[in-house]
This record gives C-alpha cells, structure tokens and sequence, in this order.
C-alpha cells in the first residue's frame, strides 16, 4: 500500500499535504489508506479542454468537477472512467455540477450520457430514467459509472412508471435495484409491479416483491387491506433464504388476483 514507486509518467489530478518538516507527500499514500494507483485522478498530460459551464466555477470543488469532467470526455479506459466518475459523482450538487451532468447527459459516448444521468438521478431530477427505461437491456459499464446504486436510492414517487419498466431489463441487477426502488416507494402505485415480480425467480426480487406490507415502518393512516393473514406472510421482519419462498410467493399472488379491483377501486 505504501510502496516507493516513481510518479513519472503518472499524469493527473494530485493531493498533496505538506509535513511539519515543509516535505509534501501524497494524501493519504504514506499512511497506508490508499494504494498508489488510487492517489490521484488521471487525466490527459496538459489538461483536456474546459467544459463550458453557465455557471462559473468558482469554488476549488467546482474548478476539480470540471477538470475531471472535461477529462471524462477523452477517458481511454475502464479504469479510468471509473476513477473519474467517482470523483466527479463524490464532489456533491451544485449549479456548475448540475450543469456539467447536463452536458454529459446530452453525449453520444453510452458511458457519458450514464454518468449525466446518474449524477442528475442523485440530484433527484427522476426524469432522466426515461432513457433507461426505454431501452432495458443490458448497459456497458453500469458499474463505472454508479447507476445501479443511484438507481436503487431513488425515493421519489414519481419515479414509479419508469422503475416498473426497468423492472423488465434484461441486467439482472437493473431488475434488482428497480424493484428494491420501488419497495422503498411503496405507494399504491407501485403495487401492480412489484406483483408482476413476484414470480421472477430472482430471490434477491421476490423478497423486496413480496415485502407488500413494507411501509408499515411508518404511520400510514387507515390499512383496510390488511389482515391476520397478510401479517402472517408479510416480511417486514423477516427474510426468505430462497428454500422457503413458494407459499409466499403464493400468497401474494392470489392476494393480488383477489385484491388489485379492491385497490384500484379505493383510489381516490
């Protein structure tokens, strides 16, 4: 973790922190956090060029959130990205972040639009799931660019409609993070898809399906739907180990086939 390497060649953006002695070394490299590989942001040797902002960037966090997405527009490798993506997701909202997720949003590179789309979903802007939701395949480099736990984190109702049908990706944990989404929101909406998971097969998605009783960890008013029986095979205190699942997953779908009229009939 602490290895004498030789920093030539190494191009990017570099913390620094100054000793009693006036000696500068690497943040957080000598003291054994961080391996030398992960003690600074690569970018291209000479900068890259400044994305415009409307914003200016005044601040040191800014100034960095444009030089690491203005070296995210020439990144040459995984690696890379991913380093960079963490960066720029870490630094927090602001109107010049906003903006620069705005412009990567717009990119033609696959990669760079998820990275606008995620820092715009952490910034609670759920519209940007459209263009997940229309195309639920699989998607390069999810992990690079951190949707997957944005998308698991997303807590605004109005972003029902497009969870349910990224609920239908064909990336297994897309399909996972959705539905755990949804579980979260637990409004009358969200109902209809997380029944429609119930018979996925995915352990991981029919526990977070059948938790139907889920919001009961706050005051929710009135439960008219609620019986001895949902309590019995509700599992908001417990956690199926994928042997003991059929007569849940059971449950829940003759609840559903006998109760989704009562429901859509109750709404306001």
């Amino acid at each position: 973790m602490s290895a004498n390497k030789d920093l030539k060649g190494n191009y990017g953006l570099w913390f620094l922190e100054k000793g009693g002695s006036g000696l500068w070394t690497l943040l957080g490299v000598l003291q054994g956090r961080y391996p030398f590989e992960f003690a600074y942001f690569p970018v291209p040797k000479g900068g890259a060029p400044a994305i415009a902002t409307a914003s200016p960037p005044l601040t040191l966090s800014d100034r960095i959130a444009v030089e690491l997405a203005s070296a995210l527009e020439v990144y040459t490798d995984y690696t890379q990205l991913s380093q960079l993506v963490t960066g720029l997701l870490g630094i927090g909202g602001t109107a010049v972040t906003q903006g620069l997720y705005q412009t990567l949003d717009t990119s033609s590179d696959p990669s760079l639009k998820l990275v606008g789309t995620t820092g715009l979903l952490e910034s609670n802007d759920v519209s940007v799931l459209a263009d997940v939701a229309n195309d639920t395949g699989p998607i390069a480099n999810l992990h690079a660019v951190g949707l997957i736990p944005a998308i698991c984190g997303v807590r605004n109702p109005l972003a029902t409609p497009y969870l349910g049908k990224i609920a239908s990706s064909s990336d297994a944990e897309l399909r996972r993070c959705a539905v755990m989404a949804l579980d979260f929101i637990h409004t009358r909406d969200t109902l209809p898809f997380l029944a429609q998971m119930l018979p996925s097969g995915d352990p991981t998605i029919q526990n977070h399906s059948n938790i139907l009783n889920g919001g009961a960890l706050t005051a929710q008013g009135p439960t008219p739907f609620r019986t001895p029986e949902t309590d019995k095979y509700s599992l908001s205190r417990g956690w199926l180990d994928g042997r003991d699942d059929a007569p849940y997953v059971q449950f829940w779908k003759s609840w559903w086939a006998t109760t989704e009229g009562k429901i859509a009939a109750s709404a306001p």
